[in-house]
């Protein structure tokens, strides 16, 4: 092994270089250890921990994507909600007409109120057929459509339609718009009672779908939101620091960079003390 002066590695500076490189490389690690405690972040950079970093990448685009369909579900929600809300309306609506029909049917009931009912009646009944017409952010709230929701991973559920409208034989209301269901006279009004009757029938297998409907969304929101959080709780694992031992590993490096700072200083001092004795 070749014999190295120490008295040349001091005049070169060889070793001052090697302590400031040394030292450079302790702040460094210190800047980024006071990254990491102020930020909370325990990957600073992708060098850091590239399995985590690009792990982290994946399950956030999966968050991602949970929220998104969390949003199509409560946009779905609003939608069903408005369909509920529609046929409570049209249920108390029904058994108004139901109650009409029955009093029609009344021997007592005098021409004139009969008449009255039917005025009433008459405007009862457009109002249920308007119902089958309204819509929702410009898509219709019933017919024969039905509503598909793409979850996170890219397959899909789809709602029950709500064919409002329908004839009675396809589970709608369709069969008490007409003008010949009416209580005009007491034949008609006895007529009536038994198409109320199917009427409101149906209209509770409407209301059992949209509730299906509802509680499909429920459980479908309530299994995205529990995913979420666990995606989160691996995320938070993987990238946030440990306060304790990033709060240990910050104390070392400032004090070997401290330490450091000094022993370069005073090396410098004695490096050039050493290069005037020799020049003496």
């Amino acid at each position: 092994m070749a014999y190295v002066n120490p008295v040349n590695e001091i005049a070169t500076s060889l070793i001052s270089r090697k302590l400031a490189r040394i030292l450079d490389d302790n702040m460094l690690a210190l800047q980024k250890s006071l990254f990491r405690l102020t930020t909370g972040l325990r990957i600073v950079d992708a060098g850091d921990d590239p399995a985590g970093a690009a792990q982290v990448i994946k399950l956030n685009n999966q968050i991602a994507r949970a929220n998104s369909t969390q949003e199509a579900i409560d946009n779905a929600t609003s939608y069903v909600e408005s369909q509920s809300e529609f046929l409570d309306t049209v249920s108390e609506k029904l058994d108004r007409l139901s109650e009409l029909a029955n009093l029609s049917t009344n021997a007592s009931t005098t021409a004139e109120q009969r008449s009255s009912y039917q005025i009433e009646f008459e405007e009862i009944q457009e109002f249920i057929s308007d119902i089958g017409r309204r819509t929702f952010n410009n898509v219709g709230l019933f017919g024969v459509q039905t509503s598909s929701i793409v979850d996170e991973d890219g397959g899909q559920f789809t709602l029950q339609a709500i064919n409002y409208s329908a004839a009675f034989g396809s589970g709608g209301l369709g069969g008490v718009f007409v003008s010949t269901v009416n209580v005009a006279t007491t034949t008609s009004a006895a007529s009536a009672i038994g198409t109320v009757s199917t009427a409101i029938a149906n209209l509770g297998i409407l209301q059992a779908r949209v509730d299906s409907n509802s509680t499909r969304l429920s459980d479908s929101k309530d299994l995205l939101v529990s995913l979420e959080e666990n995606l989160q709780a691996v995320v938070d694992r993987v990238q946030n620091t440990n306060t304790t031992s990033e709060t240990v590993e910050f104390n070392r490096l400032s004090l070997l960079t401290q330490t450091g700072q000094t022993m370069l200083a005073n090396f410098e001092t004695l490096r050039l003390g050493l290069l005037d004795l020799l020049q003496i």
